[in-house]
């Protein structure tokens, strides 16, 4: 939901994009898993549903949330 949810507050732009930053970023971040280990630096399943998608599919959501804003215009151009 974060990755859709951060695309959407993006293409607002504006407060929305400016708010969802200041509160998505932190949360996202505390998320990662910090231990050494293979798992470092990626994300854990968080509930029922993304324990479907395993570490990997967790990761690879969380990555796409935060860089909304690097892969769409807003413009449309």
């Amino acid at each position: 939901a974060w990755n859709f949810m951060s695309l959407c507050a993006f293409l607002h732009g504006g407060t929305a994009w400016t708010q969802w930053q200041e509160s998505h970023l932190p949360a996202i971040l505390a998320q990662r898993v910090t231990s050494s280990g293979w798992e470092e630096g990626l994300w854990r399943s968080q509930d029922k549903w993304s324990e479907n998608l395993g570490t990997i599919g967790d990761s690879a959501l969380a990555v796409l949330s935060l860089e909304a804003c690097y892969r769409y215009n807003r413009g449309g151009r």
